[in-house]
């Protein structure tokens, strides 16, 4: 078995649409998908690709501001279809997204993690993840 994480290319537009959908139950063109893919400068997409199949994404936002010396990054997806969990796909997703943002900078990531998502704060507990102490607010 090999795993292989790189970023999102032009020419898995059409999967990463499938799994945006099974993941947050939005679809979205494969049309704008590369549109974004191709012009977007502060997200960053990566793909897990287990035996030449894509089985996951991971994407990074990746913001600057004059408040601060560094750039801020958060993990904002992280999706591993069912048949590609519990294979390391999703921790050399994670770490990859990690390295990618020391390499420009950030000496901090940030993601958000529903709190009764158990599986994902398990796994991101299991990587050595910490959780942080802010409070995340939301406008209804």
């Amino acid at each position: 078995m090999e795993i292989l994480v790189r970023k999102a290319q032009a020419k898995d537009a059409f999967r990463l649409a499938e799994l945006n959908f099974l993941f947050n139950e939005v679809k979205v063109s494969v049309k704008s998908l590369i549109e974004s893919l191709e012009t977007n400068k502060s997200e960053h997409v990566f793909v897990a690709l287990i035996d030449e199949e894509l089985v996951g994404f991971a994407t990074i936002d990746i913001h600057y501001s004059f408040c601060y010396e560094f750039p801020n990054a958060e993990i904002t997806e992280l999706y591993i279809i069912e048949s590609g969990r519990g294979k390391g796909a999703a921790t050399k997703l994670v770490n990859e997204v990690i390295n990618f943002s020391k390499s420009l900078g950030a000496d901090e990531i940030h993601l958000r993690a529903n709190s009764s998502n158990l599986a994902a704060n398990k796994f991101y507990n299991h990587i050595g993840l910490k959780l942080g102490n802010t409070n995340t607010y939301y406008s209804v």
